[in-house]
């Protein structure tokens, strides 16, 4: 039924979470490099970006009452402590049963927790130091931690989905061997 076979159908899985990982990534890092743009000192040199790069949004400053912060923090980082968890058992149970997607799906949440976890600890710097600008530089490493992880899962899918040779070496020992079978003419192919 499946047009890959059954066990391709995993590296499908695995290509599309690695696009979306690299998407997510690219946007974050987009986002983050636009706002820290946005919060360089009003200079000359600033004023001349954004006459050159004049759709720069206008990035607010994380404004939080005190009764709130708790429960942005605790759900945050109890989202985090989920994810983290999920995404262990994730990792552990696909690699008992050799499914990749499972494991690409694992890995995937993972990549969220690290976000959950960067999202809590920016939060908290934000409302300690008033440094509103310290999220996007936080983002950019979340954004380089994602797609590490995509480009990781992307490679394994895409490698799947090509069904990659074992190597000019190995074929050429495969086929000594089957050549060195009695009644074996010849054998064919690459």
């Amino acid at each position: 039924d499946y047009p890959f076979g059954r066990r391709n159908i995993e590296s499908v899985i695995e290509t599309a979470i690695g696009v979306g990982l690299l998407i997510t990534a690219v946007t974050i890092a987009g986002r983050s490099c636009v706002a820290l743009i946005h919060w360089l000192p009003a200079d000359v040199a600033r004023e001349a970006r954004l006459a050159v790069l004049p759709f720069l949004p206008h990035v607010q400053p994380l404004i939080m009452s005190p009764d709130y912060l708790y429960w942005v923090v605790g759900v945050t980082g109890g989202s985090f402590l989920v994810s983290l968890l999920v995404s262990q058992y994730q990792i552990f149970v696909g690699r008992q049963i050799g499914s990749g997607g499972l494991v690409a799906d694992g890995q995937e949440t993972l990549s969220d927790s690290v976000i959950e976890f960067v999202a809590c600890f920016g939060i908290l710097m934000e409302y300690k130091t008033g440094a509103y600008w310290i999220e996007y530089p936080l983002a950019l490493v979340v954004a380089v931690l994602v797609a590490r992880t995509g480009i990781e899962i992307l490679r394994r899918g895409i490698g799947g989905l090509l069904q990659r040779s074992l190597g000019a070496d190995v074929e050429r020992e495969i086929r000594e061997a089957v050549q060195n079978v009695h009644g074996v003419l010849a054998v064919g192919g690459g």
